[in-house]
């Protein structure tokens, strides 16, 4: 910034003065401004931001700069700056909006000097209406500048010579004199000004940072204060104040944040003290006295900053503080508390607050047991207001689990967490109360029966009031707890307390919202009372009917006694009432709550149970589905079967996971509907019949093809939903693979079959001694399911219509004739049989031949038969030989299924309220783009044929795929390797048959630069945790090619993960000829491996690097690991080379790994 000047000699830079002076006009400009100042609209409050002064100990973190006043781009003063005001126009009238932009102007020659506008004589004489000189407050969000530095004016800086262009005796100077550079600071409010050095200092600051994480010991004592100075220069600043103080809350959903114009320099700074604190060569008892309480203050100040991008890089910092200095921790949480009390009780204001809960998290996480009192304070006084800023969303999810964190360290708080939370629940405020319910219902899920106890009738009471809201997802999200098992189980063993608090208000919700979905989840909420308990169910309804009972008789007896008041006035007045008196309308008496009603609501209970999900059709312009306010007098059961009429819906709409076994299913095909005597005889007719419902059965599944029209509509456990599901994906991602891997329709349906065999038979009608309907059924809902997981994005619908298309086809040509022939006759499909007459016009017959049956439909119906020439077209109509029937009729499942895959996405968000479902839809899409075609489950070796670590170098050499082939070969040079290097490596090995002596051995010689204490004290514990020995004692698995995929990406230094898809294509190359040029992989081969793994089929890529690498065993291209199965597992690899090896020497290879299936 100009006109401001600071000395930097240390470096030799050549510093260049700028004197400035002010002439007689700007002095007439701001005498002008000063004299209008008092009728101007006050100016918005300044950027006063000043250096932080120096302290005077061995710990400061800014260097000595004088106190002076922020200067403004044109040189002047902030405060001379903010003082200037508009002149007002006589005659006219400013908006506060146009006076801010006026004062604001100055610097670019408007502003107070800006001549008044022209008035016309029309307009002269109007005064402003009151309307006109209102404030427009609250429209735009309170948002920040971009900060302002204290700079060095015209401050030239040389280029220093790089670190490997001078001896290794001179880099510790150079490393010095280079954070010097760095801790000069350029003005990027400008962007055009120093250009050149800036550059010079952002290529200082990779050369830093590129050094202190490749070069070992060169953290030494004089590099600590110099480093916590660049550091501080570089980023402790006051953060600008709001814009517009005036205005509304900044919305980071809503409103787009204001990024640091400097971050180019900031990123870079952040990172390098980020490796310098994770270094192994740091020393905590050096840097302790420079990183003390002021330096931790400085930091907590910048997490108000806007730009998201610092605030994460602040919350890595201060998590990595936290856990180094052992003497800082108190402090910090008193200053982050500090900071949550400035939040709650002033400024309501602040950006960072969800990232320092994140902080706290992870901090109480680790809070030792019993809790101390600070920490209990800690939750009631500070976590729990949290709740009552009217900014909650900004930082909810991130309060909820530290909370949830005390509950589940200490149950016996439970009691205060929620009469706390009641005690703060909002009003009128409707979003807030959703959040409120989400957390309770999370506080539920880890409460104590005990402690419930305490606190039921208060939550219930406050749960009754929401379920009442005429807001719908207020009463939704309350409804949503009857879907929790847990809280359900709470219910019933309170059920006598806690019924006649809520049956009120789900009564006369039932009657009176104006949402379907909530009329179906109050309906599922009634009824499972009333399995739990029928007699305190019809003893609470009872109740209530004798309860408005007694208010209606309070209510006549009211209104008589004051017909008595009014009658007995009129007589005092002789007969008159005073004049100006008006008889209000007189206010008939609430309705009885009839015999009927109740016995209505207990017939349709027992009846039948409603889908909590309401119809797709019927939406109003906004997309909320509406129906009329009930009529008092309408009949109850009338009334329910209008709004819940039996329609048609889309695929998905009645799958139902984890509702309790004994809710009957409602048939959403039927049309008929049922008036109350049909009602009464169906609800007998279960009743005699023990309440049997009807399941799936051969006839629901009459044929092996399947178009898949209606959905599932039965209770199945998660356990069947996910193994139904991933069964059908295995043969759906080998599908893709054979694709990828570029076979011919009759090799894809050799392998397909053998794999449907294992993981999804389906047998033809004359296999009599199948269980042909338990297959035909997982068969179903493995279907519906995976339409859930793939709807959600065009390139995973397209995928899998391609794979399920692809699969119909297989089993056609599979299925016997007779049954195909009556399958089609079941299907209304648009296409008729040619006549013989349109066949011998078309297509005269050839000698001696018979002229076949031809199939006559719209030629864009099979436009794949139209490319290749294998129908006949006349007139817009194709005529297709009986023998590309096929293509029709998978022409038809394709379409059928893209339409119903739209439908399904549309739907799909009103399907994602099961927090148990969305995590296996995920995992399923996330397993089909990782390409998992099939199971592979490894056990150890048999003690007979374990490894020893003498024995992993050949191993690695002849039979590691490329991931553990590189972490071997990492390890080796390096002789250490990273966490998760260390853990993918270190499993493969387990399940290859290393024993715990042998791994502590081979670790212990691979970590040959470390010492020996060393080792037992960090890497021992680990090892033996991964063998189950430690810790919870979990036995650990290998990872899948799908895990190493999706999870843990790699990072700089790093050396895990899957070469296929974390290394770049020329590394790739060089790296996999350098692994695998000894067994047969040459570099023709690459263009073809290449092409895969730029196609995104990595898996493909390694099964066939293992086809060409083991042909000299016999393996052929496309068998894969065997019967034409891709690799889905770095075991399965090993284990397959390790057997073809035996198979070649004679030996029986079978007892070191099972593969399931081979």
């Amino acid at each position: 910034m100009k006109g401001f000047k600071m000395k930097v000699s240390q470096l030799g830079r050549k510093n260049s003065t700028d004197s400035t002076s002010s002439s007689k006009s700007k002095e007439s400009k701001a005498s002008a401004a000063a004299a209008a100042a008092a009728a101007a609209p006050p100016p918005p409050p300044p950027n006063t931001a000043k250096p932080l002064p120096q302290p005077a100990v061995p710990g400061s973190h800014l260097p000595n700069t004088s106190s002076h006043t922020l200067p403004t781009t044109n040189g002047s003063s902030a405060s001379s700056a903010s003082s200037r005001a508009s002149v007002a126009s006589s005659g006219t009238d400013r908006s506060p909006d146009a006076s801010a932009e006026d004062r604001h102007s100055g610097e670019n020659g408007g502003g107070p000097l800006t001549p008044p506008r022209a008035v016309s004589l029309a307009t002269r004489g109007l005064r402003p209406a009151p309307k006109d000189t209102i404030p427009i407050t609250g429209k735009p969000p309170r948002k920040q500048r971009s900060s302002r530095f204290v700079v060095n004016e015209k401050v030239e800086i040389e280029r220093l010579p790089a670190f490997n262009e001078i001896p290794a005796s001179e880099r510790p100077q150079l490393f010095i004199k280079k954070l010097h550079q760095c801790a000069v600071v350029f003005d990027f409010n400008d962007a055009n000004s120093e250009l050149k050095g800036k550059q010079i200092k952002t290529q200082t600051l990779h050369e830093i940072l590129d050094y202190i994480m490749t070069q070992r010991g060169v953290i030494t004592e004089d590099i600590y204060p110099e480093v916590v100075k660049m550091f501080a220069t570089n980023l402790f600043r006051s953060i600008p104040p709001p814009v517009n103080p005036t205005g509304d809350a900044f919305d980071p959903e809503e409103d787009e944040p204001v990024l640091e114009l400097a971050w180019p320099h900031l990123k870079i700074v952040y990172e390098f003290f980020l490796r310098f604190v994770e270094s192994p060569d740091f020393s905590t008892n050096l840097a302790k006295r420079y990183i003390d309480q002021n330096f931790v203050l400085n930091l907590l100040e910048l997490f108000d900053s806007e730009d998201p991008r610092e605030r994460d890089f602040l919350k890595t910092t201060l998590h990595r503080i936290y856990g180094k200095f052992l003497n800082l921790r108190a402090p910090i949480r008193r200053s982050i508390n500090n900071v949550f009390f400035h939040f709650i009780y002033e400024t309501e204001r602040h950006n960072g607050i969800a990232e320092l809960l994140e902080i706290l998290g992870s901090i109480i996480n680790g809070f030792a047991l019993p809790l101390k009192e600070e920490h209990k304070t800690f939750l009631m006084r500070v976590l729990i207001p949290l709740h009552k800023v009217k900014s909650l969303s900004m930082y909810h999810p991130q309060l909820a689990y530290c909370v949830v964190q005390f509950l589940e360290k200490d149950a016996s708080l439970a009691e205060d967490v929620v009469l706390g939370l009641l005690k703060f629940w909002p009003k009128v405020n409707s979003p807030k109360e959703v959040m409120f319910l989400s957390e309770m219902e999370e506080v539920l899920d880890v409460i104590d029966p005990a402690e419930f106890q305490k606190i039921q009738e208060p939550l219930f009471q406050q749960l009754a009031r929401c379920i009442n809201s005429q807001h719908f997802q207020v009463a939704e999200r309350a409804l949503m707890y009857w879907n929790n098992e847990y809280i359900v189980n709470l219910m019933s063993d309170n059920l006598s307390v806690i019924l006649p608090i809520v049956f009120p208000a789900l009564y006369q919700n039932s009657r009176s919202h104006w949402n379907r979905t909530i009329h179906a989840l109050v309906y599922n909420a009634l009824k499972l009372f009333m399995e739990i308990n029928p007699d305190l169910f019809d003893e609470v309804m009872q109740q209530y009917k004798q309860r408005k009972i007694a208010e209606r008789d309070h209510a006549v007896r009211r209104y008589d006694e004051w017909q008595k008041v009014r009658e007995k006035a009129r007589q005092n007045c002789k007969g008159k009432l005073p004049e100006g008196y008006v008889d209000p309308e007189p206010t008939p008496p609430p309705p009885p709550v009839e015999d009927l009603d109740i016995m209505d609501l207990s017939i349709d209970l027992n009846a039948v149970s409603i889908d909590a999900e309401a119809p797709l059709n019927e939406l109003d312009e906004s997309g909320i589905e509406r129906v009329p306010m009930a009529d008092p007098g309408m009949d109850w059961t009338q009334r329910f079967y209008e709004t819940y009429r039996p329609i048609e819906v889309s695929t998905t709409r009645s799958l139902h996971v984890g509702r309790p076994p004994t809710m009957a299913l409602l048939d959403i095909r039927s049309t008929k509907m049922l008036n109350r005597n049909d009602m009464k005889r169906s609800a007998l007719s279960k009743e005699q019949k023990g309440g049997v419902v009807e399941t799936h059965s051969h006839s629901k599944y009459p044929f092996r093809l399947n178009f898949y029209d209606r959905p599932p509509v039965e209770d199945i456990t998660i356990e069947e939903f996910e193994t139904c599901a991933l069964d059908r994906l295995r043969v759906l991602a080998e599908i893709e693979s054979s694709y990828a891997r570029n076979r011919t329709f009759a090799e894809l349906s050799s392998v397909i079959g053998s794999i449907c065999e294992k993981y999804l038979p389906l047998n033809s009608n004359s296999a009599i001694t199948k269980p042909l309907d338990s297959e035909r059924r997982k068969d179903h809902i493995g279907h519906f399911v995976l339409r859930l997981a793939f709807c959600r994005s065009e390139e995973l619908r397209r995928r899998f219509v391609k794979a399920e298309t692809t699969l119909f086809r297989v089993r056609w040509f599979t299925d016997d004739h007779a049954e195909r022939e009556a399958f089609l006759r079941t299907r209304n499909f648009d296409w008729v049989l040619a006549t013989p007459e349109e066949v011998q016009e078309l297509i005269p017959p050839t000698s001696g031949e018979p002229v076949g049956r031809y199939y006559k439909v719209k030629w864009t119906r099979v436009p794949d038969l139209v490319e290749k020439r294998r129908v006949v077209l006349k007139a817009g109509m194709a005529y297709v030989p009986a023998a590309e029937q096929v293509s029709i009729v998978t022409q038809e499942f394709q379409s059928h299924l893209e339409k119903d895959l739209e439908m399904t996405a549309k739907a799909l968000p009103r399907l994602d309220e099961d927090t148990r479902i969305v995590p296996i839809l995920d995992n399923l899409s996330k397993g089909f783009l990782a390409g998992v075609s099939s199971e592979w489950s490894g056990a150890t070796a048999a003690s007979g044929d374990a490894i020893t670590a003498d024995m992993i170098d050949e191993l690695a050499f002849k039979h590691f795929p490329a991931c553990m082939r590189n972490l071997h070969m990492c390890l080796r040079r390096d002789k250490h390797l990273k966490h998760f290097g260390r853990l993918q490596y270190g499993l493969f090995l387990k399940v290859l048959g290393l024993s715990i002596e042998e791994a502590l051995v081979f670790w212990r010689k691979s970590f040959s630069k470390i010492q020996d204490d060393k080792f037992n004290k960090e890497y021992r514990y680990n090892i033996r945790h991964s063998y189950g020995l430690e810790g919870k004692r979990a036995n650990y698995a290998a990872k899948s090619c799908q895990q190493i995929l999706m999870s843990d990406q790699p990072g700089p230094g790093d050396s895990h993960g899957c070469p296929y898809r974390h290394f770049s294509a020329d590394n790739l190359q060089s790296a996999l000829l350098t692994m695998y040029g000894e067994h047969g992989l040459t570099s023709g081969d690459m263009q073809e491996i290449m092409s895969t793994v730029k196609a995104g089929h990595y898996h493909v890529a390694c099964t066939r690097v293992f086809e060409i690498t083991h042909a000299r065993q016999g393996v052929k291209k496309g068998e894969g690991v065997g019967g034409g199965e891709s690799v889905t597992h770095p075991n399965q690899y090993a284990a397959r080379s390790r057997e073809l090896e035996k198979k070649a020497e004679g030996k029986d290879g079978d007892g070191d790994v099972l593969m399931q299936g081979s």
